[in-house]
């Protein structure tokens, strides 16, 4: 069976005119003018628009006056508050930037002032000369310690209750609880019989009953010292002491 063939004719068809373009172009709404609005300037950028020729920034402000439906004064203004407004945050920025640097040596030199206050000389209780009596540091007017006269200055021994009858140490060192511990006996049997001298500490001594020896008064207590007479047990067999004590005998009182 056989089947007619049809002829077809095949039309070029032309492009749409500049006309029909702009005719079916989709208006801007609302939300695109917002939206072109918000967005950054990324359609006019301020550090590109320099190479721009004036014609070339006029028509984009134009452009972007259109279509964000304000005036192109409005642009204008809002373009040069945005420049205006980097050009102060790049100030502020490279402002802030050195002062940072030159305050790092102010904080030295601006901290607490420290005034410097001449030493005054303190006096220390118990330094060298200031305190009266102190062991090695004070001696009497006119004393010298290397003063041996042999016995020959005396004074009148005061009134006491002492006897060296009433001890039981031969030969023994005691000291004179009436007279303040100032003075103190040395009691001996001798080839004279019972023998007692008696001697007077240096100034600002006392009889130590405990050391039997003349000691600073501030160590000595004084009103102990009968109840020490035992001490002089060692004593009393001391042949050095008998051999003083014999020396003294020939002293007359």
């Amino acid at each position: 069976m056989l089947y007619g063939w049809r002829s077809v004719t095949l039309k070029a068809v032309a492009p749409p005119s500049m006309d029909t373009v702009k005719a079916s172009a989709i208006k801007p709404d609302s939300l695109s003018t917002r939206t072109l609005a918000s967005s950054d300037d990324g359609a006019v950028n301020p550090t590109s628009s320099s190479n721009l020729s004036p014609t070339s920034i006029t028509q984009s402000m134009e452009a972007i006056a259109k279509a964000s439906n304000v005036s192109v004064q409005t642009v204008a203004s809002a373009i040069a508050a945005k420049l205006k407004r980097r050009q102060q945050a790049l100030e502020q920025a490279a402002k802030d930037a050195n002062s940072g640097a030159a305050a790092a040596p102010q904080v030295q030199n601006s901290g607490v002032v420290i005034k410097k206050q001449p030493i005054k000389a303190t006096t220390l209780v118990g330094s060298r000369g200031m305190v009266m009596n102190a062991p090695r540091e004070y001696y009497p007017v006119g004393y010298d310690k290397d003063f041996d006269d042999g016995f020959a200055a005396r004074v009148d021994l005061p009134d006491t209750s002492f006897s060296c009858g009433q001890q039981k140490h031969f030969p023994g060192l005691y000291a004179d609880e009436d007279l303040g511990c100032m003075v103190f006996h040395v009691c001996a049997l001798t080839d004279d019989g019972l023998v007692m001298k008696s001697f007077l500490c240096p100034e600002s001594t006392l009889f130590d009953q405990t050391i039997l020896k003349c000691n600073w008064w501030f160590y000595v207590d004084c009103k102990s010292s009968k109840k020490l007479y035992d001490s002089n047990i060692p004593v009393s067999k001391s042949y050095q002491l008998m051999k003083a004590l014999a020396f003294f005998s020939s002293y007359k009182s």
